[in-house]
């Protein structure tokens, strides 16, 4: 392809530039008819006969050729002895060729010329030389050869090592590939740091594999811990089951064996429950359900729900409500928002000591509106603030304290539909933890309820 393309541009300026030549050629051949036939009509033949003689012996001589002379006979006049044997073509015009005596060598060069009948009988032809015409297209002929040439093997070693370049790029992909088939979830394409469609293209495969991984990884972890979660209150519940079949037959104890199994049912409907949350939550890209939704009548309703559990506790429940005249409205699903608050004000209560403290407040600011959710538990080591928003994932190993693991996994999946950042930080003691949510939300409440109006 490379050498058609360049067959074509090089033919292209070869066309051109003969085409070019030609036009100045017969240009030059007509100026040079018409010169001579109007000194003929205003001189006769003598005249003619006396401006062709001059034009012979000048410099004219060396490129144009003059002849005339009655048809058939001598020439009067010229530089030309005989006439031409070849016939014209359609439109007049004569090429052939001329030979002559130079430097004591026999030459031939072609010639272009046109003849005219004069009024006298004489016959007058004006040609020209066309030796550099025809040295000019040998060496465009001579170029165009040597530039195809050049082109092809320029091409073919272009193309072998583009070829190659293409497909080691391929390889590493192919490899990939490989190395994950065969189970290696940690293989990634390399990338060459050129910036290309390929390095780009390594780049989203690898986001996309790093996605993955921490897919199955998440996958395994809930497959492990569900096991381990749920085969507690199912051997509970067949140790008492067995326990009241062996047993003397005693309505008491059926009825203690039975409320047992349910506690224990409820548990992992509960488990159930809240994995079935987190995932229509992911699984949701569609935000027809959102509405303006006031953050600190939300959390302020939430206080209100727990504040007799706290104090049941020995805990302080506080709600702060924002500066006055500052509004807390984001584009959200009030039911999962909801959740969201309670399941951080349960969290709270649940893991702060008797005579703590737990603060909720509303903080909106230019551009974004946070939830803020503090305690004075024992809070969370910064190294594992990152693991526990994954699913079943609980600081406490032994697992004693009532709970799944799945409140913060739901809080992140509900700040993940709403495009909210969730930060854990350290409260000094204890843990706060930050629902933030960016302009966007904000923005998009401000609009729904302008529209609404």
């Amino acid at each position: 392809m490379f050498a058609l393309l360049s067959s074509f541009v090089l033919g292209l300026v070869y066309w051109t530039t003969a085409a070019l030549i030609d036009r100045q050629t017969v240009t030059a051949i007509n100026t040079e008819m018409a010169g001579l036939q109007d000194i003929y009509e205003r001189g006769g033949t003598a005249s003619l006969v006396a401006a062709i003689e001059n034009r012979v012996t000048g410099y004219q001589g060396y490129h144009h050729i003059y002849i005339l002379a009655p048809r058939e006979g001598p020439s009067v006049v010229g530089n030309l002895r005989e006439w031409p044997t070849v016939p014209p073509d359609r439109n007049g015009w004569l090429h052939f060729s001329v030979e002559a005596e130079s430097e004591g060598r026999r030459q031939v060069w072609p010639a272009q010329a046109r003849i005219v009948h004069l009024s006298s009988g004489l016959w007058l032809m004006v040609g020209r030389d066309m030796t550099e015409r025809t040295g000019f297209a040998r060496i465009m002929e001579q170029s165009l050869a040597f530039a195809l040439g050049a082109a092809l093997i320029l091409g073919v070693i272009g193309g072998i090592v583009m070829s190659r370049n293409l497909l080691s790029r391929i390889d590493q992909v192919n490899r990939t590939a490989r190395t994950i088939l065969e189970g290696d979830l940690s293989g990634r394409v390399p990338v060459s740091g050129s910036g290309d469609e390929f390095d780009r293209l390594a780049l989203n495969l690898n986001s996309m594999l790093d996605r993955i991984q921490k897919l199955v990884s998440a996958m395994r972890e809930v497959t492990d811990n569900i096991a381990h979660d749920l085969r507690s209150p199912l051997n509970r519940m067949r140790s008492r089951l067995e326990i009241t079949l062996v047993g003397t037959p005693d309505p008491d104890e059926y009825r203690k064996s039975l409320e047992g199994a349910l506690e224990d049912t409820d548990a992992i409907l509960h488990t159930f429950n809240a994995l079935l949350s987190i995932a229509r939550i992911e699984g949701r890209n569609a935000t027809e359900t959102f509405e303006p939704v006031d953050l600190t009548d939300l959390a302020a309703g939430t206080v209100e729900l727990y504040e007799p559990v706290a104090e049941e506790r020995g805990q302080t429940l506080t709600f702060t409500p924002p500066d006055f005249g500052k509004a807390a409205v984001v584009n959200g699903d009030r039911h999962l928002l909801t959740q969201t608050a309670a399941n951080l004000v349960d969290n709270a209560i649940k893991y702060t000591p008797e005579g703590g403290r737990i603060r909720v407040w509303v903080d909106p600011a230019r551009d974004s509106v946070r939830l803020v959710v503090a305690d004075s538990g024992p809070g969370i080591p910064e190294e594992f603030r990152g693991a526990v928003l994954n699913r079943f994932v609980r600081l406490e190993q032994s697992r004693h304290t009532a709970g799944t693991g799945l409140g913060l996994s739901l809080v992140a999946a509900v700040a993940d539909l709403h495009g909210a950042r969730l930060d854990l930080l350290d409260n000094a003691p204890g843990l706060r933890v930050d629902l933030v949510f960016p302009e966007k939300a904000v923005r998009a409440a401000t609009e729904a309820e302008d529209g609404a109006s």
